[in-house]
């Protein structure tokens, strides 16, 4: 049986730690903007933004699942929670920084890393079906 080399384990791990910082980052601000403008247009009140931002972190943390997990082979719900992190460090930023609520903060880390882990076996599990005929 042959070894794996260290030097792809470690571009694996490179690639999954910037492919999660960085579509973390980009679905959060696009689903920002989004939420902004509907704000902006419909003039609802701000009051009720700290909802739509566990909305966000939700589909922003299973969209980026979906992305990391898909080049593993298994343990896609480990994968996928995990590629959540960035996200959770975030909220937890927020909640220092802002004063938010506790429990909107944990309903927000059970939601991403449930969504996140779901998200992260489904897209492991979906790259698996690839059949080969004789």
């Amino acid at each position: 049986m042959k070894k794996i080399k260290s030097s792809l384990d470690r571009k694996l791990l490179l690639s999954f730690i910037v492919k999660s910082v960085f579509f973390s980052a980009v679905f959060c601000a696009l689903f920002s903007a989004v939420i902004a403008a509907f704000f902006y247009q419909f003039d609802i009140g701000f009051e009720s933004a700290q909802y739509f931002s566990a909305v966000i972190m939700v589909i922003s943390g299973g969209l980026t699942a979906y992305i990391c997990a898909h080049s593993f082979k298994n343990s896609g719900f480990l994968v996928g929670a995990v590629s959540a992190v960035p996200l959770i460090i975030y909220s937890l930023v927020n909640l220092i920084a802002n004063h938010n609520t506790v429990w909107l903060f944990l309903l927000k880390l059970v939601l991403v890393i449930l969504v996140a882990g779901f998200m992260g076996a489904y897209s492991v599990k979906k790259s698996k079906k690839i059949r080969v005929k004789k």
